[in-house]
């Protein structure tokens, strides 16, 4: 009986920590799952961003190797549009292109870098002199016959990149052929309006574009790059956060498995001992219950014993007269 709080309160000890570890083990392991999807689609990025020309290829090293971790990438890799107005995109917006920087200093420290190794020229967007942009796209536009204006047609994963675009397409619409074009075009406000095959009308009025030979493929239906792409050394640090968890979670599951067989063993000697205590108190209450009977028995057999004890000096008389 002494040994069974000791054992409920290491059963309740041990049952309290197990559900602590399932839960901390619940949180990291989802945590786990998180990091090591995001690293993957990260090392997939990184792979598969190839350069379009060697020009990029150098700016998005540059990157990656940290020299320049304010190069975003190129606008048309930093946004998605549907099939149906990738002609239309890759005609009407030229700057494509243009790689996205973050500040004037980090467009001023590409360009040097360009000179410096003499690769190329590049033509940068810089961000931060494109955000008085923001309030006036974000102002809502009534378009004649209701086309869209395909700066609203551009998915993005950033909305930083927004601006960019807009700077590169300004209000230019989309019409679903020449005729409709030309009705928006040359309407009573003056729209810059792009066909579905690349027909381009400016607000000046000239047109170009069409012909046998169309513009397509500059940008993609899913962003090709997003803006937070890792660097190596970014993704050492990621990849030794993964291992870390790893070993926690790996850790706790081990520590689970003892708690279990503790908890398992120390039920059964719970149940064991509780079921032999209560047992011995019954036995113990039973006997408690029988002694006043058990002592009155005594008692009466004592009695009873007196009664028929013979009596000595009639015994000795008879001895006596028997001998005589």
């Amino acid at each position: 009986e002494r040994n069974l709080p000791s054992a409920q309160q290491e059963l309740d000890s041990a049952t309290a920590e197990l559900s602590d570890t399932r839960k901390e083990e619940s949180t990291l392991s989802q945590e786990l799952h998180r990091k090591r999807t995001s690293l993957e689609e990260k090392r997939v990025s990184m792979n598969a961003n190839r350069s379009r020309n060697s020009v990029l290829d150098f700016l998005l090293k540059q990157k990656q190797d940290g020299h320049l971790p304010g190069i975003l990438g190129r606008l048309g890799d930093l946004g998605a549009i549907d099939e149906k107005y990738d002609v239309a995109i890759s005609t009407a917006c030229s700057a494509l292109d243009s790689i996205v920087v973050d500040t004037a200093e980090t467009g001023q420290a590409g360009v040097e870098a360009l000179k410096k190794y003499r690769v190329g020229r590049a033509t940068f967007i810089v961000l931060e002199k494109q955000e008085h942009l923001r309030p006036v796209y974000s102002q809502p536009m009534n378009t004649p016959e209701n086309v869209p204006r395909l700066f609203d047609l551009i998915r993005v994963a950033d909305d930083r990149i927004r601006p960019a675009f807009y700077y590169g397409l300004r209000n230019t619409l989309v019409a679903e052929n020449l005729d409709q074009a030309q009705r928006i075009a040359y309407g009573r406000v003056r729209h810059r309006v792009v066909t579905l095959k690349g027909e381009i009308i400016e607000t000046s009025g000239t047109m170009s574009g069409g012909g046998n030979t169309v513009l397509r493929g500059r940008m993609g239906r899913s962003v090709a790059m997003t803006t937070d792409s890792l660097t190596p050394g970014e993704i050492d640090r990621i990849e030794n956060r993964v291992r870390d968890l790893e070993s926690r979670v790996r850790s706790l599951r081990e520590r689970a498995v003892v708690l279990e067989n503790t908890i398992e063993s120390r039920s059964r000697d719970v149940k064991t001992w509780s079921v032999d205590i209560n047992k011995l108190k019954f036995d113990v209450k039973s006997l408690s219950e029988q002694e006043p009977v058990l002592k009155d028995q005594v008692i009466q057999q004592e009695k009873k014993v007196k009664e028929v004890e013979p009596d000595k000096k009639k015994v000795k008389e008879l001895t006596h007269t028997f001998e005589t």
